[in-house]
């Protein structure tokens, strides 16, 4: 997860907003940085040992083809509830594999 907002119209924006109050603090920006894909912006992880596994993105001309195709079986998967979880996993593997 890379972007954290709450939307303006929401009525209840007390859980959402919550929840960005613990991914940008002390332990949620820990937890983010240890997936290896977001720099943190809270200064004390930034200099932390949590950064360690922060790392590059594959350079690929597929990119935009795998991570719609990875957006749209996440987007199913969960939100949608279509799929078991290892359901989700194989479609991702099998629409993404060889792209990288």
């Amino acid at each position: 997860m890379d972007g954290h907002w709450v939307r303006g119209w929401m009525n209840k924006p007390y859980y959402p907003w919550k929840f960005v109050e613990f991914v940008v603090g002390p332990e949620g920006s820990r937890l983010t940085a240890q997936g290896g894909r977001t720099v943190p912006s809270h200064k004390a992880t930034a200099e932390s040992p949590a950064i360690a596994n922060i790392r590059r993105l594959p350079i690929s001309p597929d990119w935009p083809v795998v991570e719609d195709a990875a957006n749209l079986a996440i987007e199913e998967g969960f939100f949608e509830g279509e799929n078991e979880l290892d359901d989700l996993l194989k479609r991702l593997d099998d629409e993404t594999s060889g792209k990288f």
